[in-house]
């Protein structure tokens, strides 16, 4: 019985000897070196990206209306469309309220004052005196007038829409919103 304890004691103590080395074991790593470093704070400028707004569904789709006699002022009966007058009301009825722009010869906004009748194209021609949105993508209600040839420059005529597609000066967008048929009632053109 002796010699057990003894071996058990042995084991024991070669452990501890082991332990006492700071021999490390098979599964320990050994500690390397380590060099002082130094770290120099480096200085870093915030920068502002600007995005644009996205622009709005109604501005990529809208139609161009480009035709000159929409900047005809004077009264001059020009009847454009196959010998009549231009009817753009019941086109865009008809063609589902579409959102149109002014564009080339028809000028760069719907006209902001009263002419005489029986011009740009049409017998009743609409314009609106109503204030232009000044954020983008903001679909801003406008009545609409015509100029009767019996002396009242300014009737109302119906309802429309507009909405500003980007920050630049006259990028509008407008749609009718009203429900006259008639095939002589037309929108005028203006430039800057």
């Amino acid at each position: 019985m002796r010699c057990r304890t003894d071996k058990l004691k042995k084991s024991t103590t070669t452990e501890k000897s082991s332990t006492e080395k700071n021999t490390p074991s098979p599964t320990q790593s050994t500690p390397k070196s380590t060099t002082p470093t130094s770290t120099t704070p480096t200085s870093t400028t915030p920068t502002t990206t600007t995005t644009a707004a996205p622009l709005p569904q109604q501005c990529k789709t809208a139609i161009n209306l480009t035709e000159a006699w929409r900047l005809d002022y004077s009264g001059s009966y020009i009847q454009p469309v196959n010998g009549n007058y231009n009817g753009d009301t019941l086109r865009m009825i008809n063609q589902g309220r579409l959102w149109f722009r002014f564009s080339g010869q028809a000028g760069v906004q719907l006209l902001n004052r009263c002419i005489q009748c029986h011009s740009c194209g049409c017998s009743v021609n609409l314009f609106t005196n109503g204030t232009m949105p000044t954020d983008v993508g903001i679909i801003t209600p406008i009545d609409l007038y015509g100029a009767d040839c019996g002396g009242n420059c300014q009737f109302a005529i119906d309802r429309g829409s507009v909405m500003r597609c980007s920050d630049r000066s006259n990028d509008f967008v407008y749609r009718y919103d009203g429900n006259d048929r008639r095939t002589d009632i037309g929108f005028c053109g203006m430039t800057a």
